[in-house]
């Protein structure tokens, strides 16, 4: 007797919950597997952007790295700092910024143990927000405000990534730094 679903986290998602809420024609709030990868895996994302390049004139360049060796190539292609994405859902703790301790030890240790596909890209600057959107099977678009994210640990952008320290927005439902 479900009548509607909100999907929550996104190893849901990852997992094609929302496909079978689909399958039994109960509305749901959640991508389909096929698009939840736009969120659980920064290579589709990015290949997705890439293949759309008209959604997307900001997107960083980009190169996917299986070693070590390879990475260190790929990194002197770069004109600029660069930051290191595990591909799967890490919660923000799968992202490493240039000069941040950026050993090949402390490299090679936490993105090559598994033997799975790593992101190198450029580092964007900015302010950083989110926005999100529901979209209906017509094609119907409803927007959310934006949200800017705080994901250092500590004041001043100093710290780890931690995945979220909390969000804010203005009372008039924007940010100020958009126009």
């Amino acid at each position: 007797n479900i009548k509607f679903a909100i999907i929550g986290p996104e190893n849901f998602l990852k997992d094609g919950v929302a496909d079978i809420f689909k399958e039994y024609n109960i509305p749901c709030i959640g991508p389909t597997k096929y698009l939840a990868q736009l969120e659980t895996s920064k290579y589709f994302c990015r290949d997705f952007l890439e293949k759309h390049s008209d959604l997307s004139s900001h997107s960083p360049n980009f190169k996917v790295v299986a070693n070590l060796d390879d990475l260190e190539i790929a990194a002197n292609s770069f004109k600029q700092e660069i930051v290191l994405k595990k591909d799967g859902l890490y919660r923000g703790k799968g992202v490493y910024v240039e000069g941040v301790d950026f050993t090949r030890e402390n490299i090679n240790k936490l993105y090559f143990r598994d033997n799975e596909p790593v992101i190198i890209e450029e580092k964007l600057y900015g302010d950083e927000y989110s926005l999100m959107s529901l979209v209906d099977t017509n094609g119907n678009i409803a927007h959310f405000p934006p949200i800017k994210d705080y994901k250092r640990l500590y004041d001043d952008n100093r710290g780890c990534n931690t995945g979220g320290m909390g969000c804010i927005i203005d009372n008039n439902n924007t940010l100020p730094f958009l126009n």
